[in-house]
C-alpha cells in the first residue's frame, strides 16, 4: 500500500468552463497527514460530447519516524511505495476517469489527495511530500489507447492506471489543469529534514493543536472562474 491515497467521488454540480477545476485550501490534521479536494468541470459542448479525464501523476515523497526505525516512499510505477530507502524514487502514472454522459458521475468528478504517514510511520514523523498533477480532456467514447488497468496496491482507488502515457498526450506547456502540492513537515524536534529542506518556509499550526506543519507550496493552474 502507499502513503499517498487519491480517488475520485461523484458530484452532481452542473460543469461550468472548459476544462478547469476547482479547489480548496490544503487541510493539514496531525503529523504527515494532508487532505486536498479538487473538481473538475467540463463546458456545455464538452459535457454533451462526454469524453474522459486524463491525469499525469509525479509523485515524489519519503518519510521516516523519528526513531529512523520505519521508512515509506514513492516507488516505481507498479510497485508504487516501498520499505527500502535504497529504492525510492519519483512515481509517475497516468489516471483515466470516465466523463462519458452514461457514466455516473460524469459531471464534475472530485480528486482528492490525501497522504496518511501516520498510518505507516506511526503518529511522529518527519518527511516530504511534493506531487504534480497535470490534466487534460479526452473527447469522445473510446479512452485513448494505452495499458490501462486497475493495480490492487495503486493509490488511485479502484482506477484504471497506466505506467506508459496514453496516445495524445499534450505537451506540458498545453495541459489545461495543473495542480502542485509540496509539502515538508518534522514532528522530531527539528532533528533533520524538515529544517533542512525549507528554513524558511511559513509554519502553520494543525488544529488540534500539535506539532506544525510546515507547507511550502500549493500551485493551481486553470482554476475555474
Amino acid at each position: 500500500m502507499s502513503l499517498y491515497r487519491a480517488y475520485f467521488v461523484p458530484n452532481g454540480v452542473d460543469p461550468t468552463g472548459l476544462l478547469c477545476v476547482h479547489v480548496g485550501p490544503a487541510k493539514y490534521f496531525d503529523c504527515g497527514d494532508i487532505i486536498w479536494a479538487a473538481q473538475y468541470h467540463l463546458d456545455k459542448p464538452a459535457e454533451r460530447q462526454g469524453g474522459w479525464l486524463v491525469q499525469r501523476i509525479e509523485s515524489d515523497y519519503a518519510v521516516w519516524n523519528c526513531e529512523m526505525a520505519s521508512f515509506i516512499g514513492s516507488a516505481k510505477c507498479g510497485e508504487f511505495s516501498t520499505r527500502d530507502p535504497e529504492k525510492q524514487e519519483t512515481l509517475v502514472y497516468w489516471e483515466l476517469v470516465d466523463m462519458r454522459n452514461s457514466a455516473p458521475f460524469f459531471n464534475s468528478p472530485r480528486d482528492i489527495w490525501g497522504v496518511q504517514s501516520s498510518q505507516f510511520v506511526g503518529p511522529k514523523s518527519f518527511g516530504q511530500f511534493v506531487q504534480n498533477g497535470f490534466a487534460w480532456f479526452h473527447a469522445g467514447q473510446n479512452r485513448p489507447a494505452a495499458n490501462w488497468m486497475r493495480y490492487p496496491n495503486s493509490p488511485s482507488r479502484g482506477a484504471l492506471l497506466s505506467c506508459e502515457p496514453p496516445a495524445g498526450q499534450p505537451d506540458f506547456a498545453d495541459f489545461p489543469v495543473y495542480r502542485r502540492l509540496e509539502a515538508y513537515w518534522d514532528c522530531c524536534d527539528g532533528q533533520s529534514l524538515g529544517e533542512q529542506v525549507c528554513p524558511n518556509g511559513p509554519v502553520i499550526e494543525p488544529p488540534n493543536g500539535g506539532t506544525p506543519y510546515v507547507l511550502l507550496d500549493t500551485e493551481v493552474r486553470g482554476q475555474c472562474p
